[in-house]
């Protein structure tokens, strides 16, 4: 009979270095602001009080795409009592877009879809209700008329295999600077890295107060990057930047899906408080979330290697495809394309890396963008080498590893802490043993490079009565 699968109880320990000579630096101490989030006590926007004339907006999606809008009707929704406004492309005083071009939004995106529905789940419009549950239901019920539906192109297989050269672009080329010519064995191979979703405890959020002269737009946005919401809003509203205040104290979560998307609540938000002068709050719901904004970028990687009995590459040829969704904003080729080689010598390594359009929501930054893709593609290489050499994966790896990076004395300082052997041999004298349950265990090594995407200013204040310095800081 089966057997229940156990797991024997976890143990870790982390060490800190120090250097006492220059207190406070270098002492490991707990995060400022995790009690006050572990009891509850933290202030997030959904959690900002309520004023006596506060309004909820919801998104209107759409259901099809590709396709043409051939027109709205939020008869139904605006009948409900409670229901106080719907607007879409035609109401916004500005520019239709929610991202302000720079180097990491190539694109504008619309707000709202005014012709060409480029997805499902492409927001038309928004409902303004008295409280976000309304909104919500009322968001429903706003009538599509939809013109020449097209079949959607999701999946980037089909887009390479039919060679769709107008939905592929390369974005990097390099070429190996020599070859060696120990070739014993020829190994092909593809895979694919699907979508990764962020779920972030706290959904995107926004609250956009009026002020009283109604000049001034005050503006609590769920961001990761606040210049970029300021920007949206004043090209959307055609209002000038000094005339938005943000304010942000926190997120609840963010892991990239709130650096370009926060923009997208808070262009929505602010359009609405803008036109009505009134408070508007918008909590968007899980489920709107996922079906209206993208995931990690999929990526289909195509590979031969040529290699010797040791398992050392002789030579690679790689391609790699970049689902991008609808648009080229939040880009990881940049990401992807220095970091592809990890800690191996690439000098026999060709690569092609393309971004490719389908016809889904425009996908985005998630932990770690480009470059968690950029670890996958050798390490499955030199898994699928090991395989076939009937070699280690790790005697492989090492093989291959590149001499200027000091990753060899970092292996074996975690084979020893870790008892890594030991524990491999139990693993393997375990699967000798079992028929239908397999264990596995393996050491990875990984480069993750670091960027400065900026320099953005900063407010010093030092008080003079008691010397204490607050800092405000605008990113």
């Amino acid at each position: 009979g089966g057997e229940d699968i156990t797991r024997p109880l976890s143990s870790g320990s982390q060490e800190f270095e120090n250097d006492s000579s220059r207190p406070p630096l270098y002492q490991p101490f707990p995060k400022l602001e995790s009690l006050i989030q572990c009891s509850g006590e933290a202030e997030y926007i959904y959690d900002k009080p309520v004023i006596a004339c506060d309004l909820h907006a919801a998104f209107v999606i759409t259901r099809h795409g590709p396709a043409v809008l051939g027109g709205l009707d939020p008869s139904r929704a605006l009948k409900l009592p409670g229901v106080v406004a719907f607007y879409s492309a035609k109401d916004i005083p500005g520019r239709n877009t929610f991202t302000v071009r720079n180097t990491l939004i190539p694109e504008e995106e619309q707000l709202f879809a005014d012709k060409k529905i480029q997805f499902a789940g492409q927001s038309v419009g928004l409902v303004v209700a008295v409280t976000q549950e309304l909104a919500d239901v009322a968001a429903d019920l706003v009538q599509i008329v939809y013109k020449s539906k097209e079949r959607p192109i999701l999946d980037l297989r089909e887009i390479v295999k039919n060679n769709y050269m107008d939905r592929m672009f390369l974005k990097f080329d390099k070429e190996a600077t020599t070859t060696k010519p120990d070739v014993r064995k020829v190994i092909q191979g593809e895979f694919k890295t699907n979508e990764q979703y962020h779920f972030p405890l706290e959904m995107l959020s926004c609250l956009t107060v009026p002020t009283e002269d109604g000049q001034e737009l005050d503006v609590f946005c769920s961001t990761q990057w606040h210049q970029a919401v300021n920007e949206a809003i004043a090209v959307l509203l055609n209002i000038p930047q000094n005339k938005i205040n943000f304010r942000l104290r926190r997120l609840g979560g963010a892991y990239g899906i709130k650096l370009t998307r926060g923009n997208f609540v808070g262009a929505a938000c602010s359009l609405a408080a803008y036109l009505l002068q009134k408070p508007v709050r918008m909590v968007v719901k899980l489920e709107t979330m996922m079906e209206t904004i993208g995931k990690r970028n999929p990526c289909l990687v195509l590979y031969e290697t040529g290699v010797n009995n040791e398992g050392e590459i002789q030579y690679l040829n790689l391609k790699v495809y970049v689902d991008a969704g609808s648009s080229f904003n939040d880009p990881t080729v940049p990401t992807l394309s220095t970091g592809y080689q990890n800690v191996y010598d690439s000098i026999t390594w060709s690569a092609k890396i393309f971004d490719v359009r389908t016809d889904k929501p425009s996908n985005v930054w998630t932990r770690a963008p480009g470059t968690l893709e950029a670890v996958a593609i050798p390490e499955l290489i030199m898994e699928h080498i090991a395989h076939e050499v009937e070699r280690d994966p790790l005697y492989v790896r090492m093989t291959n590893f590149n001499p200027q990076y000091p990753i060899q004395g970092l292996i074996n300082i975690l084979r020893q802490k870790s008892d890594f052997e030991s524990r491999k041999n139990a693993v393997e004298q375990f699967n000798r043993n079992q028929v239908w349950k397999k264990r596995g265990i393996s050491l990875v090594p990984a480069r993750f490079s670091i960027s400065l995407l900026g320099n953005y200013h900063a407010t010093i204040s030092v008080y003079s009565k008691d010397g204490t310095v607050a800092l405000s800081r605008w990113d």
